[in-house]
C-alpha cells in the first residue's frame, strides 16, 4: 500500500502496533499521530526508536566534524524536539520510554559507507573538493581512534511507546 506517514491508506483501526526507526523526526508530528490514532486499534501501540550518539571522545569528534563539513547537519530535526511534540499529543494515554546501550562497529570502510548513508552527508556535503576533503577528514578521524582497524559508534538506543485513550 503506497502511503506517507500523515496518510497511510489504512483502514481506521486495523493496526495492532505501528513502528518507526530513525525517521519520525522527519514526519509532522500532530499530523501524523493523528493518522496513527485513526489506523491503531483500540489497545494497540506506536513505537518509535532512535540511535542517539553516546558523548565518547570518537562521537564527539565525529559530530564536530559534521557540524563543520555538512551544510545540512544543523537543519535536521532532533529527535528530542520530536519526543516532546509526541508526548504532548492529544488523546496519548500512556507512554513508556527506554533506554539501552547500543554500538556500531566499523572498519575505514564501513564508516565512509555510515555516514555517507546519512541524509545530512549525502545531500549537505556538496562538490567534488568538499567531498574529498570530508572523506580527509573522516580518514583523519578514523586513524585518530581506531582500535586493531575498526572504531565504534556508542548509542544509547531509545524507544518510546505510545498508548491512544
Amino acid at each position: 500500500v503506497k502511503g506517507e506517514a500523515t496518510a497511510t491508506g489504512l483502514p481506521p483501526q486495523s493496526v495492532g502496533l505501528v513502528t518507526v526507526a530513525q525517521a519520525f523526526h522527519w514526519f509532522p508530528v500532530q499530523e501524523t499521530m493523528a493518522e496513527l490514532r485513526r489506523i491503531v486499534r483500540r489497545g494497540g501501540s506506536v513505537a518509535a526508536f532512535w540511535n542517539i550518539r553516546a558523548e565518547t571522545p570518537f562521537m564527539t569528534a565525529y559530530e564536530a566534524l559534521l557540524r563543520d563539513k555538512s551544510k545540512d547537519y544543523e537543519k535536521v530535526p532532533r529527535f528530542e524536539d520530536t519526543l516532546v511534540a509526541i508526548l504532548r499529543s492529544p488523546h496519548v494515554s500512556r507512554v513508556a520510554r527506554k533506554e539501552f546501550a547500543n554500538s556500531q562497529t566499523l572498519d575505514r570502510e564501513g564508516l565512509h559507507g555510515r555516514a555517507w548513508s546519512s541524509s545530512y552527508v549525502a545531500h549537505g556535503v556538496v562538490g567534488d573538493d568538499a567531498r574529498r576533503e570530508f572523506d580527509a577528514a573522516l580518514d583523519a578521524l578514523f586513524d585518530r581512534f581506531a582500535e586493531d582497524g575498526r572504531v565504534t559508534f556508542q548509542y544509547r538506543s531509545l524507544a518510546g511507546v505510545v498508548r491512544f485513550g
